[in-house]
């Protein structure tokens, strides 16, 4: 049902709501990247409006490089990934509805990814490191370079992403932004 929904969308709404679901970002941090954030290069994410103004890296899974990539193409120039459609030059703001009649929140899309990467044997740390979160609190804490593991999640992000692929019967062909008439 979610899927069909957002299927639905414009191919704005579409890409932002599948950047936060392949990233498990939070909705203010995927709302503020900016194209500078996403180097396809390494195929990496920096997420610099985060919780408690930390920054943070996230491997893009392939899928999202794709989705990215193809966007990308379509927009015009600017500094945002998702620019407002409404007031050029600013990021896009979207507001969700959070309540209890079964309207997915953006925070809903969070916890499922950790839920996910727990399924394809994402060991905490690494899970903590995909979302952004601070590393546990134990006298290892300062043991663990979290930039340094971006790579180390990587593989988990495309696990994900093909989970959510056979779950939303996403395949290869199917676009997830339709292309610009």
């Amino acid at each position: 049902a979610w899927w069909a929904a957002v299927q639905k969308l414009s191919p704005h709404k579409q890409v932002f709501w599948l950047t936060m679901l392949l990233t498990g970002a939070r909705m203010d941090s995927v709302r503020m990247l900016r194209w500078e954030d996403v180097d396809f290069e390494s195929k990496v994410i920096r997420f610099s409006t985060a919780k408690a103004g930390r920054s943070y890296s996230v491997p893009m899974a392939e899928r999202l490089v794709k989705v990215l990539e193809q966007w990308r193409q379509q927009v015009p120039e600017g500094e945002w990934v998702f620019e407002s459609p409404r007031r050029p030059g600013q990021p896009f703001y979207s507001q969700v509805r959070d309540d209890k009649r079964g309207v997915v929140s953006a925070h809903h899309l969070r916890h499922t990814m950790r839920t996910r990467l727990a399924e394809v044997g994402a060991a905490p740390d690494l899970a903590r490191v995909a979302l952004g979160h601070s590393l546990t609190g134990d006298v290892s804490r300062g043991y663990i370079t979290p930039h340094l593991l971006v790579e180390a999640v990587r593989p988990l992000m495309n696990a994900v992403a093909e989970r959510y692929a056979t779950l939303l019967d996403w395949g290869e062909e199917k676009s997830c932004a339709r292309e610009k008439t």
